[in-house]
């Protein structure tokens, strides 16, 4: 028999699965209600591609010129708001912008320096793809050239001429002078768009004086100036004019050809040029053992007249000094006695007139008894010449200074002119040179030159003294 135990009074133990919540949550119907299941939600939709963005009115190239600014306006093809960027290759510029309006940018571009550059310029919106352009700009030398420039100069040696140069621009430049071949000498100062140039004839010859201008920022300004210069220096005339180196042409009488510094080289000898222009003083009667001769007041005139114009002629200076008239000789430092005289003064063949060179105390004889045949102005020039320092000049009939008196002007030549003041330049008793204008001299103003003692009588004149003024 079998048996069974007594019973008790607890109950027998369950058993509980703990499921993940998911299957749990199917388990009881998915959100507890009982209702059935639903697909998961797709993803979102990608956004839309960006649309196209460009740039219109993009230059092919530009050139600008140094300091100059120029403006360039650019379009988008939408008018939209956009970021904008801009850069430039090479700092030979400097560019700025601005957008007035949506969609269009606008460049303003200035040239600090001549060179090439490329000016890039980006754009960008929402919704757009980036827009970049670039164009390339050449920056170049502002143009400087001259707009008044000589065409040609034409000058003595020894002158100077000052010539004006202007510039197309109002820029202060800096200029370099050539002078080839030594012929000038040029010097400048400028101003703002200006230059004042000084030139100075050197030695005879032509040459070209080539300026050139420059400036920062500018082109180079170069131009040529022809110039011409006249040596009018005659080293004969010099030797025969100033230092009495006379050669008597075939049929001049001893006399007349007479040479005051006898054997003495003309390299030893010195300017005979009176110290100061002195008075003249005109003797209207003169007589002497052999005779009594008389200046009229019309041949008085003629000598005041011939004392003006062969003082002024020779030293360059206009006549200042006393002219006065009288019957005895004044015989004075300074003073120059103008005497009448005739054929019976001299012997052998009578000349038209005599002088003392370069004396302090001066002496010129006209000879009346000649005046039909010897032009008083000309003959009374040529004396106040020696009178003044100066002698016989070979050019016979041409110089005033010749000693052939027929048909001579009334004019000292500006050959005798510019020698003549030459030697006024140099002074009394400057020693010889070649050329006074390339030679540094020491003149010695109190050294006496072919000076005889004073004048006391007209018996005293000494004819041997004296330059003889023949006409042949």
């Amino acid at each position: 028999m079998s048996t069974r135990g007594p019973r008790t009074g607890v109950s027998a133990p369950r058993l509980v699965l703990l499921l993940p919540p998911l299957l749990a949550l199917a388990a009881c119907g998915g959100d507890g209600g009982g209702s059935a299941a639903t697909a998961p939600a797709p993803p979102p939709p990608p956004p839309p591609p960006p649309q196209p963005l460009s740039w219109s009115g993009v230059p092919e190239s530009e050139t600008i010129k140094v300091r100059e600014r120029k403006e360039v306006s650019l379009s988008l093809s939408a008018a939209v708001t956009a970021d904008y960027a801009h850069s430039a290759s090479n700092a030979n510029v400097t560019v700025a912008g601005e957008s007035p309006r949506a969609g269009t940018y606008r460049l303003r571009i200035t040239g600090e320096e001549a060179g090439e550059t490329t000016i890039t310029v980006t754009a960008m919106a929402d919704g757009y793809e980036t827009a970049t352009a670039s164009f390339p700009l050449t920056v170049e030398l502002r143009t400087l050239e001259w707009s008044v420039l000589p065409d040609g100069i034409e000058m003595e040696v020894g002158e100077e001429r000052t010539v004006q140069l202007e510039l197309n621009s109002p820029v202060l430049p800096e200029l370099e002078i050539e002078t080839p071949g030594d012929i000038v000498a040029a010097a400048a100062e400028c101003v703002i768009g200006a230059c004042e140039m000084t030139v100075r004839g050197l030695v005879g010859g032509e040459s070209v004086i080539t300026v050139t201008a420059t400036a920062d920022g500018y082109t180079e300004a170069a131009g040529g100036i022809g110039v011409f210069v006249d040596d009018p220096f005659d080293p004969a005339l010099w030797r025969e004019l100033v230092f009495d180196a006379f050669e008597c042409p075939s049929g001049f009488t001893k006399e007349s050809c007479r040479n005051l510094w006898g054997d003495r080289a003309v390299e030893e000898r010195i300017t005979a040029v009176l110290p100061a222009t002195p008075d003249f003083h005109i003797l209207t009667r003169a007589a002497t053992r052999s005779g009594t001769w008389r200046f009229t007041s019309r041949q008085v005139d003629t000598i005041e007249e011939a004392i003006h114009d062969a003082v002024e002629q020779l030293t360059g200076t206009p006549f200042r000094g006393r002219i006065t008239t009288g019957t005895r000789l004044k015989d004075e430092y300074g003073w120059v006695d103008v005497v009448p005289l005739g054929n019976a003064q001299w012997t052998g063949r009578p000349p038209c007139g005599s002088a003392g060179v370069g004396r302090t105390e001066g002496v010129i004889l006209i000879n009346t008894d000649r005046l039909d045949d010897c032009d008083l102005l000309p003959l009374a020039m040529h004396e106040v010449g020696h009178a003044l320092g100066f002698f016989h000049a070979l050019n016979l009939g041409d110089y005033l200074m010749s000693p052939l008196l027929t048909e001579i002007p009334s004019v000292f030549s500006e050959t005798e002119q510019f020698h003549a003041r030459l030697a006024v330049g140099l002074g009394r008793g400057a020693p010889y040179t070649p050329d006074p204008r390339k030679t540094s001299v020491t003149s010695f103003p109190n050294t006496g030159v072919s000076a005889s003692g004073p004048l006391l009588r007209l018996e005293d004149i000494r004819l041997d003294g004296m330059v003889q003024c023949p006409l042949h």
